[in-house]
């Protein structure tokens, strides 16, 4: 059985930082869609992705708990990836801010994560043209700026290590 006496809480916590960390950035609004509308964040920017992701990830463990707490354990277990996927996305934005440096690859990364999804009007129509960035190309990145004094190659095949670990 879980220990709810610290998972609740620590999700919680985390919802709370979440909503405040949206608060700083600008909201989303209102943009014409079709015959209604849709939320989109206009700006696009790093901060707004960050938030985006970590709102994912709160939801995701949630989503998780759902399922440890029902005895759906290898379901859960295929969330941990989308939990790693997600997780590397964060350090990746959030390094750029840290490191004060926005590099092509984060402009790239930034295009498609703001790209819609859809084109046309319906989903077998849409050319679905979002280019998707190779995780080792986000993997190298991390390993080369968290541990410039190590051999980014071993960091890197160490998370290619991690995530072949959740796709089977």
């Amino acid at each position: 059985m879980l220990d709810e006496t610290l998972y609740d809480p620590a999700l919680q916590t985390m919802t709370r930082a979440v909503h405040l960390l949206a608060s700083r950035v600008p909201a989303p609004r209102k943009v014409s869609h079709k015959d209604s509308f849709v939320f989109r964040y206009i700006e696009r920017s790093i901060h707004q992705a960050i938030v985006q992701k970590l709102a994912r990830i709160v939801s995701t463990l949630v989503a998780a708990h759902l399922l440890m707490t029902h005895g759906f354990v290898q379901e859960q277990a295929a969330l941990q990836r989308i939990l790693s996927e997600l997780h590397e996305g964060v350090r990746f934005l959030s390094l750029a801010i840290i490191m004060g440096e926005v590099t092509p690859l984060h402009r790239d990364y930034l295009a498609a994560f703001f790209e819609e999804e859809f084109d046309e009007d319906t989903a077998l129509e849409s050319t679905q043209k979002r280019p998707m960035i190779p995780r080792r190309k986000i993997q190298a990145y991390i390993a080369r700026s968290e541990s410039p004094e190590f051999d980014p190659s071993t960091g890197t095949e160490l998370a290619r290590t991690v995530t072949k670990m959740y796709s089977g």
